[in-house]
């Protein structure tokens, strides 16, 4: 082996052998500058001699400090890097994490890249993971309310294209104008904050034969065609129809269409018939005519109901039903009346032409009963044969019986006995229970004229005896006008129960003295033993009386 010469500081050669190693002897201070190289040698450093070089400008550099390369102490596992002052430095903001990882020191710090740094191309195996507690599966691991994001054209904006927000929402696009996602070649729909739509008019399908949504929930309306109508839960445009497949799966069926003429058809070229509720109709067809301004109810072809604005009617008079005797309405409610026959009455809630009747079937359920009639002759007949009323020019209803005068009501003399004094106001098997009056009775022929209970002169009030046996005169006024209480018949008296000093007797005249009176007679001896009191014209007076 070759020896090799060096230049000295001094510039003399001197020679080294080869070998193992090189040994530097330890120098006291830097050596001197030298213009045309550099220096390497050592120096004591705490006790220890360490490696230093020094360039031809005289920069020293220590190249190795306490038994290791200088500069690279500091915490286990970091990524060093060169610091501002060029030395090596384990503050970076990366780590090995003593297997197969390299993370920053600090969660959430430090960058691959920059925006004016950029990395050229990343290639990863397995995922990208952003965010606090991101997914953990996928190849691009997103946390909750973080979204995927692009610049727009003009470099003023940025678009969320894909976020799942924290309700739990997918969303796709924001409310920014005309956000879209691309469907297929040509076609897209915009996402928009009121609603989606395609890009281009009636170019997307939502759905296709093979491929169909399970459920279509809407809350407002469902708008079909070009011009539709502009109110409704459904809404088509004209001469559009609402169709079937028929059962065969060999034909379609036109349920409701509104042609170009405005006219509404229901099941038009269907064969089968059209059940609406119960009720079975073969070629129904339904015609709204606008010129004519009313709607027409048809089957097979001919006309059978007209609905206009203020009227339901029968196609012709008298030939259709409402309801049938095993189909009936279950009930008919009206605001004005109800109008039966040919020329019926112009007012009242029922309103019947002239020769008809109210009837009712009887309870063998085997003939009807009439229960009220007007005849021609403007004769009401309730009951058939029973009551009559007749309406006459003088406003009187006149009640009879077959053809026997019952009683007549009339607005001035009030409801009385068809003829006088031979019909009775109930009997003694069919009383009245109570009779309210406002003016007065009246019995008997010529009877007072006033007073509350009005009776003929002789006439007598009377009430039946305790044994049921016979009456007995309670008060009478006799054919000499004299006031008789009672009567003069055994057993029966007169009792007054009147309080004290309440007998009073009004417009008598004192007869004058003339004799004098011994009263040396009575019915018993001694005193009276009651003196009777009895006012007389305000002053009370005393009859003796003996027991």
């Amino acid at each position: 082996m070759a020896n090799t010469q060096v230049l000295s500081e001094t510039g003399a050669t001197a020679e080294f052998l080869y070998g193992a190693r090189s040994t530097y002897p330890v120098s006291v201070s830097d050596p001197a500058t030298f213009a045309g190289g550099g220096h390497v040698y050592t120096k004591t450093v705490a006790a220890r001699a360490e490696l230093f070089y020094r360039d031809s400008t005289g920069a020293v550099v220590q190249i190795t400090s306490g038994g290791a390369v200088a500069g690279t102490s500091g915490t286990a596992n970091r990524v060093a890097v060169f610091d501002g002052a060029g030395a090596l430095s384990s503050s970076a903001r990366f780590q090995q994490d003593g297997s197969t990882d390299i993370v920053t020191v600090v969660d959430g710090t430090g960058n691959l890249g920059s925006t004016t740094n950029r990395l050229s191309q990343g290639f990863l195996s397995t995922s990208v993971s952003i965010g606090t507690n991101p997914a953990t599966a996928g190849a691009v691991r997103l946390a909750n309310n973080t979204s995927i994001q692009w610049r727009n054209a003009g470099n003023t904006l940025n678009h969320d294209v894909i976020l799942l927000d924290a309700a739990g929402n997918f969303l796709l696009g924001n409310a920014v104008t005309n956000s879209f996602i691309y469907l297929g070649a040509g076609n897209f729909a915009n996402f928009l904050s009121t609603g989606i739509q395609p890009s281009v008019d009636a170019s997307v399908a939502l759905g296709a034969t093979a491929t169909r949504w399970t459920n279509g929930v809407f809350s407002a309306l469902v708008s079909v065609g070009t011009n539709p109508a502009t109110a409704g839960a459904v809404r088509l445009a004209n001469n559009t129809s609402v169709q079937w497949r028929n059962a065969a799966n060999s034909a379609n069926f036109d349920v409701l269409t509104v042609n170009a003429s405005n006219n509404l058809s229901v099941g038009a070229g269907i064969a089968g018939t059209i059940t609406v509720g119960s009720a079975s109709l073969t070629n129904l067809t339904l015609n709204v005519s606008v010129a004519g301004g009313a709607m027409h109810f048809q089957v097979a072809g001919t006309d059978q109901w007209f609905l206009d604005a203020t009227t339901l009617r029968p196609n012709g008079d008298n030939t259709e039903e409402l309801g049938s005797t095993a189909s009936r309405i279950a009930n008919v409610v009206v605001g004005t009346s109800v109008q039966i026959g040919t020329n019926p009455s112009a007012t009242g809630a029922v309103r019947l032409a002239n020769g008809t009747s109210i009837n009712f079937r009887n309870a063998a359920n085997s003939a009807d009963s009439a229960g009220l009639q007007r005849l021609v002759t403007d004769e009401i007949v309730v009951g058939g044969i029973g009551a009559l009323l007749l309406e006459s020019s003088t406003a009187a209803w006149n009640f009879t019986l077959g053809a026997a005068a019952v009683a007549t009501l009339t607005s001035a003399a009030g409801f009385s006995p068809g003829v006088l004094t031979v019909k009775d106001f109930g009997s003694a098997g069919s009383e009245w229970r109570d009779c309210y009056l406002s003016s007065s009775v009246r019995v008997g022929t010529n009877p007072s004229a006033t007073g509350g209970v009005r009776l003929a002169n002789a006439i007598a009030v009377k009430s039946r005896n305790a044994a049921n046996s016979g009456d007995v005169n309670v008060i009478t006024l006799n054919a000499t006008d004299d006031i008789v209480l009672g009567e003069n018949t055994a057993g029966v008296s007169v009792i007054l129960d009147i309080p004290d000093n309440g007998f009073r007797i009004n417009n008598q005249a004192t007869n004058a003295g003339a004799s004098t009176g011994t009263l040396t007679n009575a019915p018993s001896a001694g005193n009276p033993a009651f003196w009777l009191p009895i006012d007389i014209a305000g002053t009370v007076r005393s009859i003796p009386c003996w027991a």
